[in-house]
C-alpha cells in the first residue's frame, strides 16, 4: 500500500470515528431526532392538506366566475332600466306611432277613408285606389302579435282628378298624414276623358305604407290563400 493511499485511510478513519463521536453526543442526537420529526410532519400536513388546497383553488376560481357572472347580470340590469327609461319617454307618442306604422292590424280602411276625406276637402275626385295584398286574417292566423314583428312595406297607389291647385292641395295633406307614406312618383296627365273641362287633370301617385306584423306569417298565409 502506498504512503498517499494510507494517509488517506487514515484520514478517512479518524472521520468516521469523530463523526460517530458527534453522533453521540445528546445534543446532536436531540436535533437530528427533531429535524427528522419536523420533516415527517411536514410531509404528512402536505398530504393531508393537498385537498384542502385543491378545493380552495376551486372555490378562487368559482368565486371569480360568479363575480363574472355578477358584472354581467349588472351590466344587463342597468341595459334595462336605461331601456324602461327610454320607452317611459316615448310611451307618451305610442297612439301617434300606432297610426303612422299600425301594429295591430293593416288599417287600410282608416287610410282608404282618410283618402276619401282629404279628397273631399281638396274638391278632386278619386279615379282608383289600391293596396295591396289583402290582408284579411282575421280567419285564419294573427301576424299581429308575438314577438317577431317588423316592419312591413305594403303598396299603395292613388289617382284623383281634378283643378291643378287641388290636387296639389290633395297631394300636400296626402303626405301630411299621420299614416307614414312614402312616395316613389307621381305623374300629372290631363283628363281625356274631361274634353272641354277647363284645367282638368288627373294625378297618379304611386308610394309604400307600412305595417309591423310577423312577415314569415303573413307569407305563408298568402301562400296558402293562394293555393286555394
Amino acid at each position: 500500500m502506498s504512503n498517499a493511499t494510507k494517509m488517506a485511510y487514515n484520514r478517512y478513519k479518524k472521520y468516521s470515528l469523530n463523526l460517530r463521536n458527534y453522533y453521540k453526543l445528546p445534543a446532536v442526537h436531540t436535533s437530528l431526532t427533531l429535524v427528522l420529526s419536523l420533516f415527517i410532519c411536514a410531509f404528512f400536513i402536505l398530504v393531508a392538506l393537498r385537498p384542502t388546497f385543491i378545493a380552495i383553488a376551486k372555490l378562487n376560481t368559482t368565486i371569480a366566475d360568479s363575480k363574472k357572472t355578477l358584472a354581467q347580470l349588472n351590466a344587463k340590469a342597468g341595459a334595462l332600466q336605461q331601456a324602461e327609461r327610454v320607452w317611459e319617454e316615448i310611451k307618451q307618442f305610442e297612439p301617434q306611432i300606432e297610426r303612422a306604422i299600425p301594429s295591430k292590424g293593416p288599417a287600410y280602411q282608416a287610410l282608404v277613408l282618410s283618402a276619401e276625406v282629404l279628397a273631399t276637402s281638396s274638391n278632386v275626385q278619386i279615379a282608383s285606389e289600391t293596396i295591396g295584398p289583402a290582408l284579411t286574417f282575421s280567419s285564419i292566423a294573427d301576424p299581429y302579435t308575438g314577438k317577431k314583428r317588423s316592419v312591413i312595406t305594403i303598396p299603395y297607389s292613388v289617382r284623383v282628378t281634378g283643378e291643378y291647385q287641388n290636387i296639389m292641395e290633395f297631394m300636400r295633406q296626402l303626405t301630411n298624414l299621420d299614416r307614414m307614406i312614402q312616395i316613389d312618383s307621381l305623374s300629372i296627365a290631363r283628363d281625356a276623358e274631361a274634353e272641354g273641362v277647363a284645367q282638368t287633370l288627373t294625378l297618379s301617385v304611386s308610394a309604400k305604407t307600412y305595417i309591423a306584423a310577423d312577415e314569415q306569417m303573413i307569407t305563408k298565409i298568402l301562400e296558402e290563400l293562394r293555393g286555394k
